[in-house]
């Protein structure tokens, strides 16, 4: 509008005041008509979220939510019940998450907050058997038969002092 303002040799303001009376729709798509239903979505999505929706910024949003003296959204947040917080560092992050429905992250958050330490990684023993094949073969090939990291083999390996398998 700033180009035609200065072509009529007005100001910006009244350019959009005459437009406004006209019914003439602003040629920002930024500033166009609320519809209904974008009008209904007020309140029940976040500003930002309702922005990227309707391709507005949220900014934007806010300004019109606000000029309506619509609430903002408030999240429900889950809250945390004394049970679920007994399976804090007890049960593994990822499997609270599935029974509660929060992300993983979310348990995390929590588990730290309360001063939890992870549920440790179960570490399986290693038999006699399993122990003969260290060095009798390629690292790789035995990680395979016995299905497990080829970091781990070498590890085991190291830790029983015994040399690497050379061809």
């Amino acid at each position: 509008m700033r180009p035609l303002a200065r072509i009529l040799v007005r100001t910006v303001c009244s350019i959009a005041l005459r437009r406004s009376r006209l019914k003439i729709p602003h040629p920002n798509p930024q500033r166009r008509a609320w519809s209904e239903a974008d009008k209904a979505l007020l309140g029940t999505l976040s500003d930002n979220d309702l922005g990227q929706r309707l391709g507005l910024s949220p900014l934007h949003v806010r300004h019109y939510r606000e000029s309506k003296k619509i609430p903002v959204f408030e999240r429900q947040l889950h809250e945390w019940t004394p049970a679920e917080d007994r399976w804090l560092g007890k049960v593994k992050d990822a499997e609270i998450a599935r029974r509660t429905g929060r992300s993983v992250e979310a348990v995390a958050l929590r588990r730290q907050k309360l001063q939890r330490t992870p549920v440790p990684a179960i570490a399986r023993r290693w038999t006699p058997a399993e122990d003969r094949l260290l060095g009798q073969d390629d690292d790789a090939k035995i990680a395979t038969k016995l299905s497990l990291p080829v970091g781990t083999i070498s590890a085991r390996r190291r830790f029983l002092r015994r040399p690497a398998w050379e061809a």
